[in-house]
């Protein structure tokens, strides 16, 4: 029933986003629509679910991702139409193509990446020091199902020494993806010197190892999909010399070294059939992504929906439970870790809500409302402040942010996955601008 009184607004309303979209932000990507198109994955997934199982969980899980999606565009059209127009942003194509550093900008990406290597090769020492991470990797090398995921399992979980994941991953998974995307905009502008391809080169293997040695896989994505949007824009945009026949090839390129990375990583976990031909291995791959991607976090949160369900709303103490995690030391388990029990796995496993359960769960039906006002401007504004400058490194944050919205689970996500390194880069910029024009003065 509510399907049929939510949906036909959900659709009334997406087209008044297009219209408005079309009239009122001519700046090229925009934060917000990343942020829109990760719900309507989710949506997608829960109607696909309610009429597969037509289950009472389901029923809710729909109710809540359409209320959610709802609001969320009706939040970004207003945010759209009462813009006023000095929060219009620089086309997006003009900060690709004529980006214009400052010399502490120049020099700060290159700090940056050492800052970046050296807490990668520090992790690295600290686990090839760890005799059970090491001992679950040489199981991985000798083809043990399973080990490569009980590594993985154990440099994450705190269970067998404290390694610090969560501050890792803002260097290895958030700023060297940043990063590696500024200095594709910066030398491209100055010049591919032997210097500038050696800078490159060795940090996307140092960053590429890092995240292969964790098993991680979605990050593997993140960081394609960045180096492959950017490097299209720089060659298409600031040098026209692309054409369409070679753009194809270096996405098909690509795509298909991401999935053969994919393949590898998948395979270790032990999440493929290890005696299967490479074509039922990319049939596998295939369907997996498009599971994980659409029915993955739907189905799972209404598989567990009578669980965490009777917690609702918790006054935002969710939010705050997953946020002390972060804290140096064990990691107590979250309600993530517990739903991953609920739904069948170990307690070191993460099965995390998707965004509109998450703010349901948090501050129940008037949070469906209320959050996405609050939490929309939020992410415009943002969007705006990433192109105040010609700033390679801001530029390349927003693409980052592009491609991770879809994915961040919640409002509290938003800080931990992106949210708070783009801040600090926003206000490192600032002030490097700031003292630069001062001495220009002087």
């Amino acid at each position: 029933m509510t399907l049929l009184l939510l949906g036909p607004i959900c659709v009334a309303l997406m087209y008044a986003f297009i219209v408005v979209r079309i009239r009122h932000y001519r700046g090229g990507p925009f934060l917000l629509d990343a942020y829109l198109f990760g719900l309507f994955i989710y949506t997608v997934g829960s109607v696909f679910l309610f009429f597969v199982s037509f289950s009472e969980a389901s029923e809710m899980i729909l109710n809540i991702s359409l209320a959610c999606l709802s609001s969320s565009l009706i939040a970004t059209i207003g945010f759209l139409l009462l813009s006023p127009t000095n929060l219009r942003p620089q086309d997006f194509q003009t900060l690709v193509a004529q980006p214009n550093p400052v010399p502490i900008e120049e020099n700060g990406v290159k700090i940056g990446a050492v800052c970046c290597s050296l807490v990668m090769l520090a992790f690295f020492v600290v686990i090839s020091n760890n005799p059970t991470v090491v001992g679950f990797m040489q199981d991985a090398f000798l083809g043990i199902d399973g080990a490569f995921l009980s590594a993985r399992k154990a440099m994450t979980s705190g269970e067998h020494g404290y390694f610090a994941p969560g501050f890792v991953k803002q260097f290895r998974d958030i700023l060297a993806p940043i990063i590696l995307a500024s200095m594709l905009i910066q030398f491209t502008h100055s010049h591919w010197t032997h210097t500038n391809r050696l800078w490159f080169c060795v940090f996307l293997m140092l960053t590429l190892f890092s995240m292969l040695v964790t098993g991680q896989r979605l990050v593997l994505v993140v960081l394609f999909l960045c180096l492959i949007i950017t490097w299209l824009q720089t060659k298409h945009i600031a040098n026209r010399n692309l054409s369409k026949k070679s753009g194809v090839i270096s996405i098909v390129v690509g795509s298909l070294l991401l999935l053969g990375l994919f393949i590898l990583s998948t395979t270790m976990l032990g999440r493929l059939n290890g005696d299967g031909s490479v074509m039922l291995r990319l049939v596998e791959v295939v369907t997996g992504l498009f599971r994980r991607i659409f029915l993955a976090s739907p189905g799972e949160n209404a598989a567990t929906f009578e669980h965490w369900a009777q917690e609702s709303p918790t006054y935002g103490r969710s939010w705050l439970a997953e946020l002390a995690n972060i804290a140096p030391g064990q990691a107590e388990e979250g309600l993530s870790n517990k739903m991953h029990q609920w739904f069948g796995g170990s307690s070191q496993g993460n099965s995390p809500l998707g965004l509109a359960p998450d703010i349901w769960l948090a501050w129940s039906w008037p949070g469906l409302l209320l959050v996405p006002m609050i939490y929309v401007p939020l992410i415009g504004l943002i969007d705006r402040a990433l192109t105040l400058y010609r700033s390679p490194l801001l530029t390349a944050a927003k693409i980052f942010m592009l491609v991770s919205l879809p994915i961040m689970y919640s409002p509290y996500g938003f800080l931990l996955y992106g949210g708070a390194a783009t801040l600090i880069l926003l206000l490192i910029v600032f002030v490097s601008r700031q003292l630069y024009a001062n001495k220009s003065i002087q």
